[in-house]
Parts: structure tokens; C-alpha cells; sequence
């Protein structure tokens, strides 16, 4: 009995050190080692004005909102009209029959309308991704806020149309998905091209 109990005792121990420790320690090395940026969280850094110094203003990988009509606007998203909280990622789960999910596509769908009266509004400005925290929209989308960018920072469309053309992404691997933009990295050209 005492000779079973230790060695359960010292299994545990090794699986303690091998699944607690040694794993996660060399699956952290040798991510930081081949992909320091994305193990990091693929964060974006600019310098800061006054201090020299580099700052995070945000992840590739994760939404931000932009409230500024001289922005673009990412997706629409309770988790970040709500906070900001990206900590909790999740969709509404509103069924397409919702009166709450009939509502908020209908409002979002009013909005834009406002902004641009011509065009057909892309799907994904009226309804929100899987994730609440989705930082890419379509080209369709970007192309869509083109005519409320370019009023109020006083640029072209032509211009608007290349900096959206120089920050869209390909498909992945050449055939899953489509063209994207990442909304975060496309503000941040558009400060460095057409400041206010």
C-alpha cells in the first residue's frame, strides 16, 4: 500500500514538473524565439511624441473602436460599445427571428444610410462578428466609408483608395476567406498620411 501511494506520489510529482513547468516554459521559449512578435500578442507600437519612447496603442489581432467620423469604423460590437472589455469575447447569440437582433441590424442599417445614401451597405458594417472583437473588415467596407473619411478630413477618394488598396490583406493562402482590411492599421496610415 505504502509502495503504491509513493509511487502515485512521485508520478505526480514528474507530470507536475513535466506538464507544469518544463512544457510551458519551452513552448514559451521557443515561441518567443521563432515568432517574437505574434508570441507577444502582435502588438502595435508607436513612438510617442513627447517622451521618444515606444507605446502600445493596440493588437493586429484584436478590435478597437474608433468613434471620430475621421476614422474608419470597424464592425459593429456590444463588447465595445460596452466598455471596451475585450476580456470577454463572445457573439449575442440572437437567433435571426430576435426582435433585439432585428432592432440593432435595422438601427446600424439607418446610421450608415445617413452617411452614404448611394451605395449598398456591406454586410458586415450591420452585424457583428462571432467574436465581438473582430479587427478586420471588408474592402467593400472600407471602400463603403470612403465618401465620410474624405469629407471630413478634407483628402481625395483617390488617395482614401490607396491607403485602403496599401493595407488590404490577401486571402489566406491565396483561396480561404477574402480580402480584408485591418482597421486598427489602416487609421494609423491614414494619421500618418493625412494628419488633422
Amino acid at each position: 500500500m505504502i509502495k503504491q501511494f509513493l509511487t502515485a506520489f512521485l508520478i505526480m510529482i514528474n507530470f507536475t514538473f513535466i506538464c507544469g513547468f518544463l512544457y510551458p516554459f519551452s513552448v514559451t521559449y521557443v515561441s518567443n524565439k521563432i515568432l517574437p512578435k505574434q508570441s507577444a500578442g502582435s502588438l502595435i507600437l508607436v513612438q510617442d511624441k513627447t517622451s521618444k519612447k515606444e507605446k502600445i496603442i493596440g493588437s493586429s489581432l484584436i478590435g478597437q473602436k474608433f468613434k471620430s467620423e475621421k476614422y474608419f469604423y470597424i464592425r459593429p460590437s456590444e463588447l465595445l460599445d460596452n466598455g471596451n472589455d475585450t476580456l470577454i469575447s463572445c457573439g449575442s447569440n440572437l437567433g435571426p427571428t430576435n426582435k433585439k437582433l432585428i432592432e440593432r441590424v435595422s438601427n446600424n442599417y439607418k446610421r450608415l444610410k445617413k452617411q452614404n445614401l448611394n451605395d449598398l451597405i456591406p454586410l458586415d458594417l450591420i452585424t457583428e462578428s462571432a467574436s465581438g472583437l473582430d479587427p478586420h473588415i471588408s474592402t467593400s467596407s472600407a471602400k463603403f466609408q470612403i465618401p465620410r473619411v474624405a469629407r471630413v478630413r478634407r483628402i481625395s477618394s483617390e488617395s482614401l483608395g490607396n491607403i485602403i488598396k496599401r493595407n488590404t490583406e490577401p486571402r489566406q493562402f491565396g483561396f480561404l476567406g477574402e480580402e480584408r482590411v485591418n482597421v486598427l492599421k489602416l487609421n494609423l496610415d491614414l494619421d500618418r498620411v493625412a494628419a488633422l
